[in-house]
């Protein structure tokens, strides 16, 4: 009795899991696409001189 109730809570639990995934999968995607794309963007800044200039411009 225990083990089918504790099947079914998981069931339940899985299935709302699922539900919030699909509705915030798009949204999910889509943060991922903007966030990589700022990594990518301030790594490139980072590699290049301008960080490195705007640190000893504020050192000074």
């Amino acid at each position: 009795m225990r083990r089918a109730r504790r099947i079914v809570i998981r069931d339940a639990v899985v299935e709302r899991t699922e539900r919030w995934l699909n509705s915030n999968l798009l949204r999910c995607s889509c943060w991922a696409v903007i966030v990589l794309a700022a990594l990518y963007f301030g790594a490139g800044f980072v590699m290049s001189g301008l960080f490195r200039d705007l640190v000893a411009a504020m050192a000074r």
